[in-house]
């Protein structure tokens, strides 16, 4: 039969049988496959103390929950609920706000047709969410980590699968010592990218795989831990390889010449399940790789249908995650007013052929092993990184260049105005003095800001 046949066959409710085929599998990835070419983005942001600079809990009239009362008193929307608790809200356009379950707000855009149109929606959104905040005592700050907490302080808001993730990184370990510092310390801007067939997922899929260290350098932001440089300038990065270093790591199969879906297919599958979440919300841990759901069911006897595969997926969290869209997720938080650099070079490197051909070609062809000595680097050092005769900064400087040239092709093709453009000046001025926001940040925190948590909120609060 082969392994891309019929991948499993388990009894379902006495005599009927569920087929999960390799084709059936594939389906998850076509749900949304469209050519507009949209644009989405998440932005997490701290919900911060004015004064501490430190992260606020979920109750008291100073906490989260207020927050969201307040913001859902402003927009409306529709209550997102774990139990009885409330952690977010859906508006009918397919935007909203959730929370991390370290108490980070994440802004999720719908998804657009154009940059301009992105940075109007969030503008506003983040506009509602600040003044919510004002009304309540709370700063939002956008960014890469949490920066003032120590590294036993943290608030876990209500929501049952982060008990299950914090679970599943105590299996781990030694390897896992870090999971729980991802959850309540890091916080990033995510962009989500349409595909029209597979080919041109696997292509962007790799250029963003083979990217990663760079956009690590690029955009790294969190050099500050617990009040203090922690000789890195993204820590976020640190954590997240540090916490699981294949299911926060690169999408292996992408280093592929030839990679195909169903190259990916297979790599997913042997990765353990971390929870299930049945329709009631409740949360069920699972101790299994999905092979081993789909040969022997899940432990309760029942078997997996298209639903937890999804889930599945979604507990992947490498820097490039391919599900029905496209998740680009290496970058740490840039500084408010700068998050949509992010989808701008996103959408500008990926969304047009002929940049993603070139890009490829510039950054192609490092083993795994190399990426992460890469990665390692661009973490600590930014773009003074090196690899041999690989200099991050000249990299950064020549992919710079492509991605204003891909948003040109959109403006020019009439689906972006103009102003997308200046969306990646800020990228150009670091690719060309080689400061990054994170060093921009220390040099601010030891000069101006004085090293006064206060005056760091003030200055990059939305």
């Amino acid at each position: 039969m082969g392994n891309h046949a019929i991948i499993a066959t388990v009894p379902l409710y006495g005599n009927v049988a569920m087929h999960l085929s390799s084709e059936q599998l594939r389906a998850a990835f076509f749900e949304q496959i469209t050519s507009r070419q949209r644009i989405g983005v998440e932005i997490e942001i701290a919900a911060l103390c004015p004064k501490t600079g430190r992260s606020v809990p979920y109750e008291g009239a100073v906490g989260i929950r207020s927050l969201l009362q307040r913001l859902h008193r402003v927009l409306g929307g529709e209550w997102l609920l774990d139990g009885d608790n409330p952690v977010g809200l859906d508006f009918p356009d397919g935007s909203g706000f959730s929370l991390e379950s370290g108490g980070a707000v994440e802004y999720r855009s719908a998804p657009v047709d154009s940059l301009t149109l992105l940075k109007r929606a969030s503008d506003a959104a983040l506009a509602a969410l600040a003044e919510a905040g004002l009304a309540v005592g709370i700063a939002l700050v956008p960014g890469g980590n949490v920066p003032f907490n120590g590294l036993d302080e943290f608030h876990w808001m209500p929501k049952r699968y982060g008990e299950a993730q914090r679970q599943y990184f105590c299996s781990l370990g030694d390897d896992g010592a870090t999971g729980p510092l991802v959850m309540s310390h890091s916080t990033s801007t995510q962009v989500t990218l349409d595909y029209s067939s597979e080919r041109e997922a696997v292509q962007m899929v790799q250029v963003g795989v083979a990217l990663t260290p760079l956009v690590v350098a690029l955009f790294a932001n969190s050099p500050i831990e617990a009040g203090r440089s922690c000789g890195a300038v993204s820590r976020r990065t640190q954590y997240f390889y540090a916490s699981d270093p294949t299911r926060f790591g690169f999408t292996v199969p992408a280093l592929k010449e030839d990679m195909s879906l169903q190259d990916f297919v297979d790599w997913a599958l042997d990765f353990r399940m971390i929870y299930r979440k049945r329709s009631n919300g409740a949360i069920a841990p699972v101790e299994r790789t999905f092979r081993e759901i789909l040969l022997h069911g899940f432990a309760d006897g029942s078997v997996p249908g298209a639903t937890d595969w999804t889930q599945h997926l979604s507990q992947i969290y490498t820097d490039v995650r391919w599900r029905s869209r496209l998740e680009l997720r290496a970058a740490d938080g840039p500084p408010n007013p700068y998050m949509l650099a992010v989808p701008a070079f996103w959408s500008g490197l990926l969304y047009h052929e002929p940049t993603r051909a070139a890009v490829w070609q510039l950054v192609r062809g490092h083993s795994l092993t190399e990426m992460h000595r890469l990665r390692e680097q661009a973490a600590i050092k930014g773009l003074e990184a090196r690899h041999g005769d690989l200099s991050m900064a000249e990299v950064a400087r020549e992919v710079v260049k492509w991605a204003r040239r891909g948003v040109e092709e959109r403006v020019r093709k009439g689906v972006e105005d103009a102003e997308a453009l200046t969306y990646l000046d800020p990228l150009e001025e670091i690719a060309t003095t080689g400061e990054t926001f994170a060093e921009r940040c220390l040099r601010l925190w030891d000069g101006p800001l004085g090293r006064s948590p206060s005056r760091y909120i003030e200055h990059f609060r939305i």
